[in-house]
């Protein structure tokens, strides 16, 4: 082999090291910006949770859930909360509820949840953190969330008040969620 033939090789074995080193390089700065990125949403989600106007959000929830009488569908929950129609034994029971439970705060967790479920689907967010945030929160209120959930789906305000409507497939990541958390915590007894 002559002089050139050896320069050639050389140089081809330092470029092909060079790219290799730089494709590790890219490797490694994606996933440092992926894991600063995840580490920056899981934050935000955080101080998200922590706001005052999901507190609200959050005991509003609580409220239609644990209170007597805990609606079953949601028209009755829209009933209750929403179009103050309810006509019932607990009418009073009821009427004081819903002065616990502030317009559109509800509306605001079903749209904090559906997000969390959507950021879960991408791989955005790390379940073991979400549902050791947020999953107590989904257990005491799951059945406010479903029945909420179930009259927005269901119901729009039309020139009657509130009007039966198409399904929509509004907050649907809200209900999803309550599966995944449900899977979570089964899969984490089992270990």
């Amino acid at each position: 082999m002559d002089l050139t033939g050896i320069a050639t090789a050389a140089l081809a074995a330092v470029t092909l090291v060079s790219v290799a080193i730089a494709i590790v390089a890219l490797r490694r700065a994606s996933a440092d910006a992926k894991s600063a990125r995840s580490a920056e949403l899981s934050w935000n989600v955080y101080q998200a949770y922590d706001s005052h106007e999901l507190r609200d959000g959050r005991r509003a929830l609580n409220t239609v859930s644990r209170k007597e009488p805990v609606p079953t569908t949601g028209k009755e929950f829209g009933d209750m909360y929403v179009t103050n129609s309810y006509r019932g034994p607990d009418e009073e029971d009821v009427k004081l509820h819903a002065k616990e439970v502030p317009a559109g705060s509800i509306r605001r967790m079903l749209r904090f949840y559906h997000q969390i479920g959507i950021l879960l689907d991408k791989g955005l967010i790390d379940a073991d953190f979400i549902f050791q945030l947020i999953g107590d929160g989904l257990k005491t209120s799951e059945q406010a969330i479903k029945v909420a959930t179930e009259w927005h789906q269901n119901y729009y305000g039309g020139e009657s008040a509130n009007e039966k409507a198409s399904p929509r497939a509004i907050y649907e990541q809200a209900r999803k969620l309550l599966d995944k958390y449900s899977q979570w915590e089964k899969a984490r007894a089992s270990k």
